[in-house]
């Protein structure tokens, strides 16, 4: 009997007294609280064990390139074909962006040919295109340079529109200060030149 009400006792939040009551006489007292004197140790999990990233060469020249301010180089441009100049301005470049220039003119002239109701027309288109060569990688002073140039021919207008096209393609090196001039067919030719 006196088994039975010490468990019951437990079980109900009070804890039978160390020292033996009368006979007849039981005494309970509370069981004390965690915060009263129990500590419960706990144990702080180990921080997660991460494995060292290794990093290829792609990645680590992306990561360079990321953390690089590019690099903008300003270049005078100018296109010549024989004496006559045929457009000249500045145009800005890095290793990732390219600068393009291109212009179309039509116009109607007078005709040629016996026939006046007939009408003529002449014009001309003009492209350049500048980039740095190597990329973004590679910050360097080589640069590729196109340029081309169509001009309609008015003594043929009245039979027809008779077009003169010329091109230029080159990769060259141009250090600051430095002026290059690059050559293609039939006289055209184009200057480049880094302040």
């Amino acid at each position: 009997m006196l088994m039975f009400l010490f468990a019951a006792a437990q079980v109900g939040g009070v804890a039978i007294a160390n020292s033996p009551p009368p006979p007849g006489e039981f005494r309970v007292v509370p069981l004390p609280s965690p915060a009263s004197g129990i500590i419960v140790a706990s144990e702080s999990p180990p921080p997660p064990i991460t494995a060292a990233k290794g990093y290829s060469e792609p990645d680590r020249l992306r990561t360079e390139t990321e953390t690089r301010v590019l690099r903008v180089d300003r270049l005078q441009v100018s296109v010549h074909l024989g004496q006559e100049l045929l457009w000249q301005g500045m145009l800005d470049v890095n290793g990732m962006m390219g600068a393009r220039y291109s212009e179309t003119v039509q116009q109607a002239v007078a005709p040629t040919c016996m026939d006046p109701a007939r009408s003529a027309s002449s014009g001309h288109e003009l492209s350049v295109n500048l980039s740095k060569s190597g990329g973004a990688y590679k910050d360097q002073d080589e640069y590729r340079v196109s340029a081309g140039y169509t001009r309609s021919s008015i003594a043929t207008a009245c039979k027809g529109m008779a077009n003169r096209s010329v091109r230029v393609d080159d990769q060259v090196t141009v250090l600051p200060g430095q002026q290059v001039d690059i050559h293609g067919d039939a006289g055209l030719m184009v200057r480049l030149r880094r302040p």
